[in-house]
């Protein structure tokens, strides 16, 4: 936290990205759910107390006000991060929103050229020309593409002619593929279908519309023990510049570091089994597998107290899965019964192979 101000409230300075105005006043990203304002909102209720400062950047600014430790925390894309965690930035939590209920699989990126480049029909064939992005930090619009360069051989750092960056503004690509200054655009999959949807007199302009599509699904990497005690050691190396000045000095021992690298791989593999006794048990089915797209098990106990035969259903759901459904329950049946527990690993189809 930073400097108590004058009405004695702990100050808290958090950073977002400002919106991308051809997509709304409010999201940063085509058609996204809006993050900002109800997390501003939930922040202030649950902790009145705190002084939060919530501040706009452009990305570039966002990037070197964490760089200087200028906020305490942001919301930023994954490429941002990526770019910023040789500077301390330590990942606290992913967003879950209703088009990307999966944090670990993302959408796609595509090159996309005009009807007078012909000639362009493969990533080789594009050598040379010059290409247009929203931004270096971009992870889908920039470091993906550029990864699928890599991968079919070429060098991504000498690839193309000239390399120009729009600041964000995916309109922008669009006039300057027009305008015939940039042979090649650089979009998110989404970002490009939202594009032509506004302005579809563009469509026609564009040939093919859709190039190279990188349509396969990418998962991150799960952190490894090593990876996480690499972020412990950078945190530590970060906390103890900022005690310099007062001679102190943090060190953790191995154990102290074991026991934090173990609780964060649980945290990450917790999942939540839920146990249900209802009345209604085809309807919650229908709806653990027709809007959750989980499994469940589901089998006839004899109620101890009760004396009767009733249907119980197990399923092993995400945290925000075991929300949606517990409120769900609330609603159809008020008088079931409903037991969770945590995993700390759960393994089989939908969750980590066997």
């Amino acid at each position: 936290m930073s400097a108590v101000p004058p009405n004695g409230r702990p100050l808290v300075r958090f950073g977002f990205l400002k919106p991308m105005l051809a997509y709304g006043e409010n999201n940063y990203q085509p058609g996204e759910t809006d993050i900002r304002r109800p997390l501003v909102a939930h922040l202030r209720r649950m902790m009145p107390d705190v002084h939060f400062q919530f501040i706009e950047y452009e990305l570039p600014a966002l990037s070197e006000a964490v760089k200087r430790h200028e906020v305490d925390y942001a919301l930023m894309s994954a490429g941002q991060y990526v770019e910023l965690r040789s500077y301390g930035a330590y990942a606290l939590a992913t967003v879950y929103t209703a088009r990307f209920p999966d944090p670990n699989r993302f959408t796609a990126a595509l090159f996309v050229t005009t009807a007078d480049h012909p000639e362009i029909q493969t990533i080789a064939d594009m050598k040379g020309a010059r290409a247009v992005f929203n931004s270096q930090a971009n992870f889908i619009n920039y470091q993906l593409p550029l990864a699928a360069i890599a991968n079919a051989g070429f060098n991504p750092d000498r690839f193309f002619f000239k390399q120009h960056f729009t600041n964000d503004k995916p309109q922008e690509v669009l006039r300057l593929l027009l305008e015939r200054k940039a042979d090649i655009g650089v979009f998110r999959v989404c970002e490009y279908e939202t594009l032509i949807a506004k302005w579809p007199q563009l469509k026609q302009s564009f040939r093919p519309e859709f190039l190279n599509r990188l349509d396969e699904i990418v998962f991150y990497k799960p952190l490894t023990k090593a990876d996480i005690t690499s972020i412990i050691d950078l945190l530590v190396a970060g906390l103890n510049k900022r005690l310099a000045d007062k001679e102190l000095t943090c060190v953790l021992t191995p154990a102290a570091k074991a026991f934090v690298v173990d609780g964060v791989i649980e945290g990450i593999n917790v999942r939540k089994k839920v146990t249900i006794v209802s009345r209604q048990p085809d309807k919650i089915n229908e709806f653990i597998m027709g809007t959750l797209h989980r499994g469940a098990t589901v089998y006839t106990a004899h109620g101890a107290f009760s004396g009767r035969d009733e249907q119980v259903i197990t399923t092993v759901l995400n945290r925000r899965e075991a929300v949606s459904l517990r409120n769900y329950i609330r609603r159809t049946d008020p008088g079931a019964f409903i037991t969770i527990v945590n995993s700390s690993e759960t393994i089989g189809k939908g969750f980590r192979a066997i």
